[in-house]
């Protein structure tokens, strides 16, 4: 009888890259942790697992804040916001609510890729399905999210290995995300321990 894995184990697995990138960055390693969540994005996406690979790309942008890559970051953010776009978008998408959601971590990724013609598309559609679940909803407040950044007042000195990990991965993800085969997954916690 084959033993039982349960998504917890999969979770603390060591060799679950994501969890590995979490620690790198709970640690401060941002440079470890960026390789990490890239390569966590990138075989989320070939396996279709859209908000997955979006939540990785995004944790990816935030270490890039904290070594003052802003420029990288907001590519990364738009990566991202594109990830849980298509998502929404998806004919497989779960339910209403993983639509909603899903439109609102597009348009928070699209803040802070500071595109904001994108961002306000995005709020636009997501007002207009809110207010059909609940008519009588006068308007839902989407918050922006907030980064802390270090703003140093020089130049970020990057290890050339993250900058073209950056440059890879967007290069390898340019276009429709979810051409890069495997279905969207309708059930987040099901993409973190497949």
């Amino acid at each position: 009888m084959a033993a039982v894995i349960t998504w917890i184990d999969r979770i603390i697995d060591e060799s679950n890259t994501w969890f590995n990138a979490t620690k790198m960055e709970d640690m401060a390693n941002y440079v470890d942790a960026v390789g990490l969540y890239l390569q966590d994005a990138g075989d989320s996406l070939a396996r279709g697992l859209l908000v997955r690979a979006g939540l990785s790309c995004s944790c990816a942008a935030d270490c890039l804040v904290k070594m003052d890559a802003d420029a990288l970051a907001k590519s990364l953010y738009s990566r991202s916001a594109a990830a849980y776009l298509e998502n929404a978008h998806s004919p497989l998408a779960g339910s209403i609510r993983e639509w909603l959601w899903s439109l609102q971590k597009a348009w928070e990724n699209f803040v802070l890729a500071d595109e904001k013609s994108k961002a306000e598309a995005v709020r636009g559609e997501y007002l207009v399905l809110a207010k059909r679940v609940d008519p009588f909803l006068r308007e839902p407040k989407l918050q922006p999210p907030k980064l802390e950044s270090k703003a140093s007042p020089t130049a970020p000195n990057l290890p050339e290995s993250v900058v073209v990990a950056v440059r890879s991965f967007l290069e390898q993800t340019s276009g429709p995300l979810g051409s890069r085969g495997g279905r969207p997954a309708t059930e987040g916690a099901s993409e973190f321990g497949e």
